[in-house]
């Protein structure tokens, strides 16, 4: 046989390959844009395989590729052509088991290049597929080639967050600008596809812009207030945070972030009975016959903070006769310890016995911590 030889034209899309040698082995590796247009020049097969211009059909390689094209999608046609006749110019054509592509014979000497399974990027970003060309001859004469396709990516990605929602807590009367907490975002997208922005979604809380109260940093996602929270006034809120990418057109997820503020020891107790002035004594009138345990009157405060910092106490202080009265620890009561007796009847018990009822946090607070209220009663 005379110039025996396997000779092959490799089509894919318009991406012509042509192999002329009794073995040709060599790999190709080209890097492919996935938006690239059909018949956009991707390179010389000539300079690539270091071949002289006559023994290539085509001096240009052409392709069309996309990461999410559907299974049985056609993504290439092979033409493999011997210039031997008979047995010596049948030529099989086969792939490699491992990548997700197979050769379904068209007409003679044509087959067409499949997907079998979905091509993700973000699985495999590379497939090296080899293409090998037999004839029937003997012996037989092969030719083959690796192809190293390298898979661009799209935005087929969203943004999905490391958390189904985020808590954040902070004590009343924080300062503006404090750090709440902070939100992150994953998404497996290459580059600008997979570059994350946060912002805050518009919204009201209690009334009010929500950018008011928060602010979020767009490329840490770190949670800032915006203003001193008071416990009193409301106690929790919720926000919607956006994680968006930086693809075309741009995908995004939005997670909650909730907002608990928490006590702190900021109210005085104010007294709801007696309701008088300050500056004024309150009278009670004792029976000249009450006895021991005797009920005279009740304090009834309130305190507007939470928990403990709202348990009320309530004491007498500096009292005339410590004695003769005595207040409920818890109820604020006001009772007699004994009963009155004749020496009690006196201008000085009537006149000058008054008792100075304060209360206070619980012993179980730290006593600078401790806030009181003050009524005077006059007995």
């Amino acid at each position: 046989m005379e110039d025996k030889g396997l000779s092959s034209l490799l089509v894919i899309y318009g991406l012509v390959l042509f192999i002329h040698s009794d073995i040709v082995h060599g790999d190709l590796s080209y890097s492919i844009p996935e938006e690239l247009k059909r018949g956009s020049v991707i390179g010389n097969i000539a300079k690539d395989l270091g071949l002289g211009v006559g023994r290539l059909s085509s001096r240009k390689a052409r392709v069309d590729a996309e990461e999410d094209v559907s299974p049985g999608t056609e993504i290439g046609i092979l033409n493999v052509q011997d210039r031997d006749s008979e047995n010596n110019g049948q030529v099989r054509c086969s792939i490699q088991q491992n990548v997700p592509f197979k050769l379904v014979p068209s007409i003679k000497n044509y087959y067409s290049l499949v997907t079998t399974n979905q091509l993700d990027r973000e699985t495999t970003s590379d497939y090296n597929i080899t293409i090998t060309a037999t004839d029937e001859g003997f012996p037989p004469l092969t030719a083959s080639k690796v192809v190293q396709l390298s898979i661009a990516d799209v935005n087929d990605n969203a943004p999905v967050f490391e958390e189904d929602d985020y808590n954040a807590y902070v004590t009343e009367n924080n300062k503006q600008g404090s750090k709440l907490c902070s939100v992150a975002a994953r998404d497996p997208d290459w580059r600008q596809n997979g570059t994350v922005v946060y912002s805050l979604l518009t919204g009201q809380v209690h009334g009010s812009p929500a950018s008011s109260y928060l602010s979020v940093n767009g490329d840490t996602g770190v949670i800032h207030a915006v203003r001193s929270f008071d416990y009193e006034q409301f106690r929790s809120f919720k926000v919607q945070v956006m994680a968006r990418d930086n693809g075309s057109p741009p995908l995004s997820s939005n997670v909650t972030v909730s907002v608990f503020i928490t006590d702190v020891n900021d109210n005085t107790p104010q007294i709801l009975y007696p309701a008088i002035d300050s500056n004024t004594l309150m009278t009670e009138l004792v029976p000249r016959s009450a006895q021991g345990d005797s009920l005279m009157s009740k304090v009834i405060a309130v305190d507007a903070d939470s928990g403990q910092n709202a348990w009320l106490s309530y004491h007498i202080i500096k009292p005339r006769d410590p004695g003769l009265f005595t207040i409920g620890l818890h109820s604020g009561e006001i009772r007699t310890q004994r009963d009155i007796s004749e020496l009690d009847k006196t201008a000085h018990w009537i006149s000058r016995m008054r008792h100075l009822t304060t209360y206070e946090r619980k012993a179980s607070e730290a006593p600078e911590e401790r806030r009181s209220g003050k009524k005077a009663l006059n007995f």
